[in-house]
């Protein structure tokens, strides 16, 4: 499998996920008027770096995460 490193530094910005390999970020992020304006930013850095960026809705993360888990079999 590909190796991920967590918490990465790239660039000043610290990324959620980040596959070398892959040259592909994964974020979960907080929607919200000033966020939006920075994510893109931080985006526009990370795409100059040749870096593919998949942005998920971090509550959305917890939620599907969450149900994941309780499932019953």
């Amino acid at each position: 499998g590909w190796k991920w490193r967590r918490q990465q530094v790239i660039r000043g910005f610290v990324v959620d996920f980040y596959c070398p390999a892959l040259g592909l970020v994964i974020e979960a992020t907080f929607t919200s008027v000033r966020g939006v304006a920075a994510d893109r930013s931080r985006s526009a850095v990370l795409h100059a770096l040749g870096l593919r960026v998949l942005r998920f809705n971090r509550r959305t993360v917890i939620i599907k995460a969450l149900n994941t888990t309780t499932k019953q079999p």
